[in-house]
């Protein structure tokens, strides 16, 4: 009983106590750290924007269209020669023909750098476009098939109009939107890997009031977007080896497509809303669709288009000033501040030469106030029972 006695009465608690220390040294060292704090909490909040509520753009829309670029060239292309991928050379088509299925298609773009076209004649009394007997299905009528490579585009250039929806504030159970166009944004096309800087693709204010042009959308050749998402070593070239499952032997990419990922990731994390292109190559990948034509005659013309197709999908984080994420940075950040004072005292009872003073003034110890209760319970006990004992005796 004595043993828990003495181990309750050796309880204490420790409470806090404001002491003011004058001493010019802690205090230069503590209105410093706090200083520096200070400086840390904004340069976090303002550099993370974690004081902003993060939100995923809302799709508007991308459109692409598609032209040569000026001057167009004169010369036959020496891949026009005819090869094994290319029997029949080159065919000069222009930016409406190569573009399938129409150029402005939403977030896609298909440019045909091969084609095969097979006229299938239609039997005796038939039509290919409604075959009424089995006879008439066309399948076992073969063709002339031609395959060439689509002439110059190299020199093709992409226009992108693009538009987004952002989220400019919100209430209680409401929010308010609002549409940026392109060429209201600032943006880049950047490498989806380190290869270092592009030379092009950079569409600022001064692009944007300098076009030679009535435009002032983003434009880029083909073969720049092409360069842009190439991540291996050297340049891109079109007569690269495709890598592509079911390629045929020394197959070039013009002959096999490909599918170019690219990205647009918006951000409004310098105020202005800006725009990134990152155009990324998929090693391995090929394209192609095919295309029919139903002919007066009763016959069809099948064209097997293989080429490069664009994919442009809209991304990025938007942030929106957020009070309560506000509110709850600068309490997170206001609790550091408890390090500068626990920091100093640190120093002030270990390390400095009047540390005993210090301890001191900064510790006090009181009387045990369990013992003085009870001191004066025994007080009482002892004073009713002298009191009875005087009341007791005889007169």
């Amino acid at each position: 009983m004595n043993y828990i006695k003495s181990i309750i009465y050796g309880l204490s608690y420790s409470s806090s106590k404001i002491v003011v220390v004058k001493d010019f040294r802690l205090a230069l060292i503590y209105y410093t750290a706090l200083c520096l704090i200070t400086a840390y909490i904004i340069y976090n909040m303002i550099s993370s924007g974690s004081y902003l509520e993060l939100l995923t753009p809302v799709g508007g829309s991308v459109r692409t269209t598609l032209k040569f670029g000026l001057p167009i060239s004169t010369n036959i292309p020496s891949y026009c020669t005819p090869g094994p991928y290319n029997p029949d050379g080159c065919i000069f088509w222009t930016p409406d023909q190569i573009v399938y299925p129409y150029a402005g298609e939403q977030g896609v773009l298909f440019i045909t750098t091969r084609v095969s076209i097979t006229n299938i004649p239609a039997p005796t009394n038939c039509s290919l476009s409604i075959p009424t007997s089995r006879n008439c299905s066309g399948i076992n009528v073969k063709g002339v098939k031609q395959t060439f490579f689509v002439s110059d585009v190299e020199s093709l250039t992409i226009q992108i109009d693009h538009t987004v929806r952002v989220q400019s504030s919100y209430g209680f159970g409401s929010a308010a939107f609002k549409t940026v166009a392109s060429q209201n944004m600032t943006g880049q096309i950047v490498r989806s890997c380190d290869k270092g800087p592009l030379g092009f693709g950079v569409y600022d204010n001064n692009y944007r009031t300098t076009r030679p042009f009535n435009t002032a959308l983003d434009i880029v050749s083909f073969s720049q977007m092409m360069e842009a998402g190439y991540c291996q070593a050297g340049n891109f070239s079109f007569d690269a080896v495709s890598t592509a499952d079911g390629a045929g032997p020394g197959e070039p990419i013009r002959s096999n497509g490909l599918i170019v990922s690219i990205p647009i990731s918006y951000s409004n994390a310098g105020g202005d809303i800006t725009y990134k292109y990152l155009p990324a190559n998929i090693d391995g990948s090929y394209f192609k669709l095919t295309q029919i034509e139903y002919n007066a005659d009763g016959s069809y013309t099948v064209y097997d288009r293989h080429g490069i197709r664009f994919i442009l999908v809209q991304t990025g984080t938007i942030g929106i000033f957020n009070f309560i994420a506000f509110i709850m940075n600068v309490v997170a950040g206001l609790a550091l501040f408890s390090i500068a004072g626990s920091m100093v005292d640190f120093l002030m009872i270990h390390f400095l030469p009047d540390r005993r003073n210090y301890i001191e003034a900064k510790f006090e110890e009181t009387a045990d106030f369990l013992k003085a209760v009870q001191r004066e319970v025994d007080r009482r006990a002892q004073k009713e029972k002298d009191t009875i004992v005087e009341v007791s005796k005889p007169e």
